[in-house]
Formats: C-alpha cells, sequence, structure tokens
C-alpha cells in the first residue's frame, strides 16, 4: 500500500504537517526499495524512516507538554507502541532482510498505522495547537521577573 501525502491528512498546525510530509515521503521510499526487491535500500529507508519517527514523536510530545495538552499521556502510550513496532520491524529486516512478514508489516500495517495516528490522535493536538495562535508560549525562566 502506497501512502501519498494529502489533505486529509493535515492536521493544521504547520511543524506537525511538515514533519508527516517527510515520514509519508520517507514510507514512499521504502515502499520503492521493497517493490524492487532492494534489501539496501530498504534496509537504508527503514532505519531513515524509524529515525524520522523518533524525532518526530519527541517533538510532539515536547509541545503537548509545554502546552499542557489534556491527552498527552494517552497519545505518549500511541507513540511508544508504534516505536516498539518500528524498531522490532528494523532489527527482523536486519537479522532476516526482507522477508514476507518485513514486507508485509512494511506495505500494509505501517502506513495504515500512521494514516490512523495522524488522523485520530495527532488531528486533535493540531487542533488544540493551533487555537492557541501557533505561538510558542514563555519557558518559567522567561516568566520570572527580573531582578536588579
Amino acid at each position: 500500500m502506497t501512502m501519498e501525502w494529502s489533505a486529509e491528512l493535515s492536521v493544521g498546525f504547520g511543524e506537525i504537517d511538515d514533519q508527516h510530509r517527510e515520514i509519508v515521503r520517507l514510507l514512499a521510499e521504502l515502499d520503492s526499495h521493497i517493490e524492487a526487491r532492494d534489501a539496501r535500500g530498504a534496509a537504508a529507508a527503514l532505519g531513515a524512516l524509524a529515525s524520522a519517527v523518533i524525532r518526530h514523536f519527541s517533538a510532539e510530545e515536547a509541545m503537548m507538554e509545554r502546552w499542557q495538552y489534556p491527552d498527552r499521556q494517552a497519545h505518549k502510550r500511541a507513540h511508544d507502541l508504534f516505536l516498539q513496532d518500528v524498531l522490532a520491524l528494523e532489527r527482523e529486516e536486519a537479522e532476516d532482510g526482507l522477508t514476507q512478514d518485513v514486507v508485509d508489516w512494511a506495505g500494509g500495517r505501517l502506513p495504515e498505522w500512521i494514516s490512523f495516528h495522524m488522523l485520530t490522535n495527532d488531528a486533535p493536538l493540531g487542533r488544540f495547537l493551533a487555537a492557541r495562535g501557533m505561538r510558542t508560549p514563555p519557558l518559567a525562566e522567561e516568566r520570572k521577573p527580573k531582578t536588579s
């Protein structure tokens, strides 16, 4: 299943949408290597995808914490579960190559989960952040009155 970026996947918050576009691009790159049965290219693409997902989850979690997003614990649990699966997929590919399980998971479950997560978890987060004017709240140090 090739996943393509569409307006339906937009969460309405630029930074998150930009990261999602990159994840979708890397997923398509992985898919093209799998279709070509290019094991080396697939391994590199899977590694790049896992790294992008880790960076993205870290950025989202920092935003959720900073803004005290009410659903942040459940959202983080979804991240943790998915990350376990992605890292297991990466390990399996490294140990066994492009097995049918790896191909099926990378071409089916992975894009399905990413799409589901964007629409179900990230869209409400995007609306929450956008409603706050897409500005960065002051850090604790910045809120302290200056004394001379």
